[in-house]
């Protein structure tokens, strides 16, 4: 029994039309691992750094911030602008579209968070501070 041209045919046409698919796909998993939280340190030259899964997180002296508090309805209306957010996880450049306050968020969803400015920007963050 020789095999039927039209199936093999369209076997190969949908293995084909499906390595696009996996590649773009395999993009957006690398993509969200550039920017998935990994968490806060603080390092012996009391340095706070904010780790992400690939690459290098953002390290910011902690002698050269300012702690604010946490301004009410700050988180309320905002938009991200450039990052990654995925249910509680917030990472990257947002937005308050009410006030268009500008500002960079880690947070992964941990009940305490804290506000800070460094270099002119605004970083509201999970408390390093308190016990995980």
């Amino acid at each position: 029994m020789t095999p039927n041209p039209m199936k093999t045919s369209n076997t190969k046409r949908i293995m084909i039309s499906s390595i696009p698919v996996i590649l773009i796909l395999a993009g957006l998993v690398l993509f969200m691992m550039a920017y998935w939280p990994t968490g806060i340190t603080v390092d012996q030259d009391n340095n706070i750094t904010l780790g992400v899964a690939l690459g290098k997180g953002r390290v910011i002296p902690a002698d050269e911030i300012t702690i604010t508090e946490v301004p009410e309805n700050l988180l309320s209306s905002i938009i991200r602008t450039n990052g990654m957010s995925l249910g509680k996880l917030n990472y990257g450049k947002f937005k308050n579209t009410k006030n268009g306050q500008k500002m960079f968020l880690y947070l992964t969803g941990k009940e305490n968070i804290v506000c800070f400015e460094y270099d002119g920007v605004l970083y509201v963050v999970d408390d390093w501070r308190t016990n995980p």
